[in-house]
């Protein structure tokens, strides 16, 4: 088994690309699950794939002190409805997990204002502003559980 590959009772874990090199394919009734996100059903019948989730979030409304959702997400979608601060990243779930964050207003004063890095699980606290039509992206390292931006 190559040292990139880890099981236990419950899943295994495969750090890289995966290639099937055998032909038919087949598994017991489940799930398979990437990232945290489940996008292949596998049963009895076949093999059937969903469109991933894990993409981009529905369009949320951010508050001050508010938290921006990142489980089961790559681009969380937001909006507000004047400048925000105070506003928290969820904690990663996986580490190396990447996540973007897009502030739709166009409206140049509202803006997304990170809390103090032990409240936001942003390293860079206050200092990380994400401007009107723009977008930040976030790498999450699970040894200091914060968010870095890329």
């Amino acid at each position: 088994m190559p040292l990139d590959v880890f099981t236990n009772t419950d899943a295994v874990t495969i750090l890289g690309p995966v290639t099937i090199s055998k032909d038919p394919v087949t598994a017991t009734d489940g799930n398979l699950t990437v990232n945290g996100t489940t996008g292949i059903t596998v049963a009895s019948g076949g093999v059937s794939a969903k469109a991933m989730s894990g993409g981009q979030s529905t369009l949320a409304t951010v508050s001050t002190s508010g938290t921006i959702t990142t489980s089961g997400v790559r681009t969380a979608l937001c909006t507000v409805a004047d400048a925000v601060t105070a506003v928290i990243l969820q904690t990663g779930t996986l580490a190396a997990q990447e996540l973007t964050v897009i502030n739709e207003n166009a409206t140049a004063s509202k803006t997304i204002t990170m809390a103090a890095s032990g409240t936001s699980n942003v390293a860079g606290g206050t200092g990380c502003v994400i401007s009107a039509l723009r977008a930040v992206k976030f790498a999450w390292d699970s040894t200091t559980s914060l968010w870095y931006q890329a």
